[in-house]
């Protein structure tokens, strides 16, 4: 964000609303792009009524696709993740945050334009700090 120190006068609110955690997971998604492409950073947004919802990554590992929602906590919704991954019938999801490294089968309710509906996958959790095991 080519920020100083000196320039960031609520540091604490950067860290909370997940705002320097994005940046972090974002900085290390692009370097690790890898060299034989351009380096890019996709995300998935949803702007329907009353329904909007975003996933702040979306990355390509051997033919999968993979939503990767980042959390400046432990805890969190994961409403938009779910969402997509209902939509797009992926069979995994990946959350960073402050969480230890584990796996959770995720089996959950979410609302579409059927009405409810069951979404299933596989969610994997990890530190901020494992960010480079992506790769």
């Amino acid at each position: 964000m080519q920020l100083q120190w000196k320039d960031i006068h609520h540091f604490d609110q950067l860290i909370h609303k997940g705002i320097m955690a994005e940046q972090f997971v974002a900085q290390h998604l692009y370097l690790n792009t890898g060299k034989s492409v351009s380096p890019e950073l996709h995300y998935w947004p949803r702007d329907k009524k009353r329904s909007n919802a975003e996933v702040d990554f979306v990355i390509s590992r051997d033919q999968e696709i993979i939503p990767i929602e980042v959390k400046s906590g432990t805890s969190g919704q994961l409403k938009s993740l779910h969402q997509l991954v209902h939509e797009r019938k992926f069979k995994m999801g990946i959350k960073f945050g402050l969480n230890l490294p584990s796996e959770e089968n995720i089996d959950q309710q979410i609302m579409d334009k059927d009405g409810k509906q069951r979404v299933t996958y596989l969610l994997k959790k990890y530190p901020l700090y494992l960010i480079d095991t992506l790769f």
